[in-house]
């Protein structure tokens, strides 16, 4: 279950639980278990830049959404490997295609909550590269 997508321990107990396992039991398979927390959610914070781009932020926003707790959704960020200003302009990309204006992006990637200097590299690659 675990080895082949990432899973926080809400989610492994959710799983567990589902398959009618008891409290008892799903303390004692976790424990005996023995899983790296941390690495999960490397595990689960790649996997999400996979599919597409995202701030630092706002990764920790979504592993935290998903059941991480705020120390290992950071931790995760933190140990991804991401290059945040790419990823900002991998989502000004995105947002150029689908015809946004330079402010439109600069909004959204302020929505997305990338940082003012990955903004500014970005929109500048986008609209003056």
């Amino acid at each position: 279950m675990i080895e082949d997508e990432p899973m926080c321990e809400k989610q492994v107990r959710d799983a567990l639980w589902s398959m009618n396992y008891s409290s008892e039991e799903i303390n004692t398979i976790i424990e005996q278990a023995d899983i790296d927390w941390r690495t999960q959610a490397v595990r689960a914070a790649v996997n999400r830049l996979d599919v597409a781009p995202h701030s630092r932020q706002g990764l920790i926003d979504i592993l935290v959404l998903i059941g991480y707790s705020e120390e290992l959704a950071t931790y995760g960020a933190d140990h991804c490997e991401a290059d945040w200003t790419q990823q900002c302009l991998f989502s000004a990309m995105i947002y150029l295609e689908d015809g946004m204006t330079k402010l439109e992006i600069t909004q959204a990637l302020m929505k997305d909550k990338y940082t003012e200097s990955e903004i500014a590299f970005a929109t500048n690659a986008c609209f003056e590269g």
